[in-house]
């Protein structure tokens, strides 16, 4: 098996993982891989001798602590990707999606960190100014003892990026479902990075699919389905579109 293949399925797994809150089966990657499932079940019989992953009761595929660093590493390098060339490129979702798959696998560590970086400055620009062109602030005003007061790489005063919020604002949590939501800001620094890693910035529009038994939330963000944490998911604050 060719590294960049044994990287799609990693990736894979992880993605249906994310999404779904359960492990996935060979059927679940032929589907989501559109590989026949013969073959899938020969490239998840090769993983798991090379011990990227677990096979449980009823064929569940489960990822090992080698498997999950390679699956998180090469997904956070697709997101990027997407959101990049999306965002910043232009292209169709559709598009970037294909062309993030391809480089995943050869752009370098050291070369994705400097394009999330400059895609978070890109949205943090892009978030200076709402709809109508009228200038808004990224900065808070909470004073250092509100909860959502963390900070955020790039200076020891920088506050969470986040604009003014609209009359219609509130946190994940508490939005519609089935409908598109503006971000409007995130106001948990800590999570800044994996968010931004997501594609969840300033300005994105995005859905609530569903909410979980756990008061998880799944998203979907240029098409594709990630699970958040209850967590996470009260740091982003979204408006209707």
């Amino acid at each position: 098996m060719e590294s960049s293949e044994r990287e799609d399925y990693l990736e894979a797994v992880l993605v249906r993982h994310l999404a779904a809150q359960a492990h996935p089966t060979a059927k679940d990657l032929a589907e989501d891989l559109s590989v026949r499932e013969d073959i899938i079940v020969e490239g998840v019989t090769y993983l798991e001798q090379q011990g990227d992953i677990v096979l449980g009761e009823n064929g569940a595929i489960s990822l090992t602590a080698r498997g999950h660093h390679v699956a998180n590493r090469v997904l956070k390098k697709h997101r990027v990707l997407q959101c990049f060339l999306g965002e910043i490129l232009g292209m169709d979702d559709h598009t970037a999606s294909d062309e993030a798959c391809v480089l995943e696998h050869t752009i370098s560590d050291t070369t994705i960190n400097r394009i999330g970086d400059y895609v978070k400055s890109a949205g943090s620009r892009r978030g200076e100014y709402g709809g109508n062109g009228t200038s808004q602030t990224l900065m808070t005003n909470q004073g250092p003892n509100n909860p959502a007061d963390h900070l955020i790489p790039g200076g020891k005063d920088a506050k969470p990026l986040v604009s003014s919020p609209g009359p219609t604002c509130s946190s994940l949590l508490d939005a519609p479902e089935s409908i598109p939501l503006t971000v409007v800001g995130i106001t948990g620094g800590e999570y800044l990075h994996r968010l931004i890693d997501l594609g969840v910035i300033p300005g994105e529009e995005v859905i609530l699919k569903r909410r979980l038994h756990n008061n998880a939330v799944v998203l979907q963000v240029k098409k594709c389905d990630i699970a958040l944490s209850p967590e996470i998911a009260g740091t982003i604050l979204v408006e209707n579109s």
